[in-house]
């Protein structure tokens, strides 16, 4: 039979430790059971049916089978990325945070990697528009502009509405996060400067100047800093309410790694309750060639 701990004999700064912990993402917890598998440990094709957005906020319908990480691949790879220490110290309280995509998954990948070596943002809708000026910054002037080469375009017509980038975000320094897909992200960036409408360049023209926090050798998954998924549009205003700070921070190497930036990577823990429950053989096969 089992003894459960009462609260009273839990040291309580031991539990406002571990509930830290937790919080910043580096406890996780799994219970197996008799149909447990590989395929919900490390990785496994789901079926997945409705919407699948792209990274440039495009969407199309239908049934496929979509790679998905288990819960110890999305701890092993959270806790591979977050090994990269750093020294600086960012304020996470007083931000605004963005989603913003950055070209289409698979047929765009240059986009992303432009702005990454580059150090901006891009966005794509209405490279035939400089929005530079100030009139702009009003929503009717934008609308007009936009009327200009489409009459049927109206308010709630996503293109208007997610452009020109300093409409959507002010002149205050933000936060953006770069997503792949709609259910992980590769990238964390401080906007630093202003609108600027690159004539130069053949697309995506409309830019901010950024500072690159992270960019990921492989995507997170969102829940790690999220609570939900991002959806389709291809930049909106995050709400900071669902946003797990505690674990962006660990990931941007905060917290107790910046007192001495020589300092191990942290450790993540994964606590597996019933294991005894599940057919182990099953649900370890293979794990050794994925780690």
């Amino acid at each position: 039979m089992r003894r459960k701990l009462s609260d009273r004999a839990r040291p309580p700064a031991l539990m406002t430790r571990f509930n830290e912990l937790k919080k910043a993402g580096r406890i996780a917890f799994v219970t197996f059971h008799q149909s447990y598998s590989y395929e919900d440990f490390v990785e496994g094709l789901r079926p997945e049916t409705g919407i699948n957005e792209d990274c440039d906020g495009q969407a199309s319908a239908g049934f496929r089978l979509k790679p998905t990480d288990g819960i110890f691949k999305r701890v092993a790879t959270v806790a591979g990325q977050a090994s990269h220490s750093t020294s600086a110290t960012f304020d996470l309280t007083s931000r605004d945070f963005f989603k913003m995509s950055l070209g289409s998954i698979d047929t765009e990948e240059d986009v992303y990697r432009a702005a990454i070596e580059g150090n901006y943002v891009a966005l794509g809708w209405g490279d035939e528009f400089d929005w530079t000026d100030p009139a702009f910054k009003e929503f009717d002037a934008m609308l007009d502009k936009w009327r200009t080469t489409d009459s049927k375009i109206n308010s709630q017509s996503s293109r208007v509405r997610q452009s020109p980038l300093h409409a959507v975000i002010d002149e205050r320094r933000g936060r953006c996060h770069v997503p792949y897909g709609n259910s992980q992200f590769r990238a964390v960036g401080e906007i630093i400067g202003p609108y600027e409408f690159d004539a130069s360049a053949s697309h995506y023209r409309h830019r901010r100047k950024v500072r690159w926090l992270r960019a990921f050798d492989r995507p997170l998954p969102v829940e790690t800093i999220l609570n939900g998924k991002f959806t389709q549009l291809a930049l909106y205003k995050l709400d900071r309410g669902k946003l797990n700070l505690s674990a962006l921070a660990t990931l941007l190497g905060e917290g107790e790694r910046n007192s001495q930036a020589s300092q191990p990577p942290p450790p993540y823990v994964l606590i597996i309750d019933e294991i005894n429950r599940a057919n182990v053989s099953k649900v370890f096969r293979r794990a050794y060639y994925a780690y």
